[in-house]
């Protein structure tokens, strides 16, 4: 966590040094047109619906059924918790303890979060390759830029490949009595068997999990309009072919778990790519900036709909942002 901490601290410096601090991203943030920022918002809650409705059908597989609505409350106050929480405790875990709070099975919901990583990584794998091809053939990226292609093709082939190992039944009886079975009948051993049946139950269902796949590559998409609302409302002037190449591919590199959420990372590489088009960066800094704070915006209203839900539904509840830890058994 320290490292991380300190790469993110690094490269959030030497994007700063660069531009002599935030005078001049400041600058460029506030010509924002407010028009591009309830349009940015609507496109970020479209964008989060599509992955409640994504993570609901998973659920509903499993018989755990979780409206879009309920899912919404659930999925942006776990992103919001999940940024003032301690470091060390992600998003999808609070998502995970929300949802069992309103009677899901936790054991399941860890499953098709699982599950819902896993295929969300190979979409963004093959939209970050895409654009790759894409700043290929417009000439930004030569030939020494070659390895990224290759190691993102290897590394498709090398997840689809697990992905797919991981749905077979040989090796849960592997892993069952090569591993499981020297702890024996332990909580452990019973909450690991839990979570593997969950987990292997979404092997039999391929059309399910083509479906998610096709999805979560729509989502992605989303995730480009919405970027790309915040830069003609900034007036960065970027081809969106271009745009639409350089995104995808800053954003598979900042999944490399080196900074948190990606800050620092992301920017930085956002930046260089866009630097070829031309497009300065204190203007490349402040899109990304500002989708952060649009993105806050957009959930903040969710998360507000929780807690007033919960404080409703139990007086004793805990402080915002912070969910009580459950009882122990």
């Amino acid at each position: 966590m320290l490292l991380r901490f300190i790469v993110t601290a690094a490269l959030f410096g030497l994007i700063l040094s660069k531009l002599g601090g935030f005078g001049e991203i400041a600058r460029v943030l506030k010509g924002i047109s407010p028009a591009f920022i309830v349009l940015t918002i609507a496109a970020i809650t479209v964008d989060r619906a599509l992955m409640t409705f994504k993570w609901g059908r998973l659920l509903a597989a499993q018989g755990s059924n979780l409206g879009l609505l309920p899912g919404m409350k659930i999925y942006c106050a776990s992103m919001v918790s999940g940024i003032v929480l301690p470091m060390s405790v992600g998003a999808d875990a609070v998502r995970t303890y929300m949802a069992s709070r309103i009677g899901l099975n936790a054991g399941r919901v860890v499953a098709s979060i699982v599950v819902e990583r896993a295929i969300g990584f190979l979409a963004s794998l093959v939209v970050g390759l895409a654009g790759f091809v894409v700043l290929s053939k417009s000439g930004v990226l030569h030939e020494q830029f070659g390895w990224i292609w290759w190691t993102g093709g290897g590394v498709l082939v090398l997840g689809l490949l697990v992905l797919s190992l991981s749905f077979n039944k040989k090796v849960y009886i592997w892993l069952d009595r090569g591993l499981l079975s020297r702890i024996g009948d332990s909580k452990p051993a019973r909450v690991l068997r839990e979570f593997q049946a969950n987990y292997r139950a979404y092997g039999n269902q391929k059309r399910l999990l083509a479906s998610f796949f096709g999805l979560s590559v729509l989502e992605q998409l989303t995730t480009l309009l919405y970027m790309w609302l915040v830069a003609i409302g900034l007036g960065v002037e970027v081809g969106l072919l271009y745009f639409a190449g350089a995104l995808p591919l800053a954003l598979l590199i900042s999944r490399l778990p080196i900074t948190f959420h990606g800050l620092g990372l992301f920017d930085g590489v956002f930046a260089l790519l866009l630097s070829y088009s031309g497009v300065p960066m204190a203007q490349s800094v402040a899109i990304t900036l500002g989708v952060r704070i649009l993105e806050l915006a957009a959930w903040f209203p969710w998360w507000l709909a929780y807690l007033v839900e919960r404080s409703t539904l139990n007086p004793a509840a805990s402080t915002p942002g912070c969910p009580e830890l459950p009882e122990r058994p």
